[in-house]
């Protein structure tokens, strides 16, 4: 996976495999639509809709997620794998949280969040 913290804009591009676990290619998401970016454990439940996705527990879930969060039901994409978790809330977006597995969260998690300054 490449996440590119662009001027206005973040990129993430899945390759390879990836592709096929989540089965989606790529994400691009407005900076503006982005709350906050947090290198933590994301919280799920056994109640998340994979539609579509794949999941092997303590190895990789993947793909497009229903989830009851605090808030209510909201979409989620999850990449992640046994790599760093990485949370981004989302506003304004067909997803509500991007949850991805990257090989140095926190990094990633403050260039995001320098970049909404």
């Amino acid at each position: 996976m490449k996440a590119n913290v662009g001027k206005d804009s973040l990129d993430i591009t899945l390759e390879g495999l990836e592709k096929v676990w989540a089965l989606k290619g790529s994400l691009n998401v407005p900076l503006e639509h982005i709350v906050h970016a947090d290198a933590r454990q994301p919280e799920s439940s056994l109640l998340d809709l994979r539609i579509p996705g794949t999941h092997l527990p303590g190895i990789i879930r993947a793909g497009s997620y229903y989830c009851r969060r605090s808030g209510g039901w909201q979409w989620e994409f999850w990449y992640l794998t046994r790599l760093e978790p990485l949370v981004i809330e989302l506003k304004g977006e067909h997803y509500g949280r991007l949850v991805l597995g990257v090989k140095d969260a926190r990094s990633l998690a403050d260039s995001i969040n320098g970049a909404l300054k």
